[in-house]
């Protein structure tokens, strides 16, 4: 009888033992998870602004090439040269490393 009750001492022992360590590992992975999520977040939000920070300046090129080709008959120079003036801005920005 004495046996039985030191064996299943020192089995309720290691299971206590083998409990705090899986708790343990559930933490470590919860932890590890809320971390990848909050860098996926991040990796999102930078490619959302490197994205607008490439449409803005190709976006003002893309209007201008349209203003250029539908009104350049009817266009002074002066308007022209404004237009050409902004494509090579918005062309700058686009590739300026600020």
């Amino acid at each position: 009888m004495i046996d039985t009750r030191t064996a299943l001492a020192e089995r309720t022992a290691d299971l206590e033992r083998i409990n705090h360590a899986l708790r343990e590992a559930e933490i470590e992975s919860e932890t590890a998870l809320e971390k990848e999520r909050e860098l996926h977040h991040v990796k999102n939000r930078f490619l959302w602004v490197v994205a607008h920070e490439f449409r803005t300046p190709l976006t003002v090129i893309s209007l201008s090439i349209d203003l250029l080709d539908s009104y350049f008959d009817i266009m002074t120079p002066d308007k022209r040269q404004d237009r050409n003036s902004c494509v090579c801005e918005a062309s700058q920005t686009a590739w300026r490393a600020d």
